[in-house]
C-alpha cells in the first residue's frame, strides 16, 4: 500500500494554487485531528473531499479551485486501513480519554512519519463508534493523506 500512494497524485481543493507560507505545523488539537500541514485526497478517490463536500452539502468544488502534488519516493507515510494500525502510533497524555475515544499525539508522530493516509477502508473502519475498539478516527471525513512535512512532495 506504501507503493501506491507514493505513485498516486493527491489532490488539494481550496485553493488554485499551493502557498508554502500558508503551510503551518502540525500541532495537537481538539479531539482527533491536528492542525497545520495540508490536507489532501488521493485524485482517484471513490470518497475523497470534494465527494465528501458535495453529500455534506457542504461546498461544490470546481476544479479551477485545486492543486495537485505528489509524495516523493522517499517519503514515510503512516497508512491507517483498520482500527489495529493505530494502536502503536503515539497517544495523546495532555487530554482525558473519553469512553470510546484515545487521541493520536500528532506532533510526536511528525517525529518518525512526513505523512498519514487514512485508507477507504481506514474511513469506514475507524470511524464506526459502535465498534469494540477504543481507536478512532470519527472526525476524519473522507479518504485523506495530511501532509505533515512541507519537504515530502512536488507540485505537479
Amino acid at each position: 500500500m506504501q507503493d501506491k500512494i507514493l505513485s498516486t497524485p493527491l489532490i488539494h481543493y481550496g485553493s488554485s494554487r499551493y502557498k508554502e507560507e500558508l503551510f503551518r505545523p502540525i500541532t495537537n488539537d481538539l479531539f482527533d485531528k491536528p492542525s497545520g500541514g495540508l490536507w489532501t485526497s488521493p485524485v482517484n478517490s471513490e470518497y475523497g473531499w470534494r465527494e465528501w463536500a458535495k453529500s455534506a452539502d457542504f461546498k461544490h468544488y470546481e476544479d479551477h479551485e485545486s492543486f495537485q502534488i505528489m509524495l516523493k519516493k522517499t517519503a514515510k507515510v503512516l497508512i491507517i486501513d483498520k482500527p489495529k494500525d493505530l494502536e502503536s502510533i503515539p497517544q495523546r497524555k495532555d487530554i482525558p480519554e473519553m469512553q470510546f475515544f484515545r487521541y493520536l499525539d500528532f506532533e510526536n508522530i511528525t517525529n518518525e512519519y512526513d505523512a498519514i493516509y487514512l485508507t477507504l477502508n481506514g474511513l469506514w473502519r475507524t470511524k464506526d463508534y459502535l465498534q469494540d475498539s477504543e481507536h478512532k478516527l470519527y472526525s476524519w471525513d473522507c479518504e485523506s493523506v495530511i501532509i505533515m512535512n512541507k519537504d515530502c512532495f512536488t507540485l505537479l
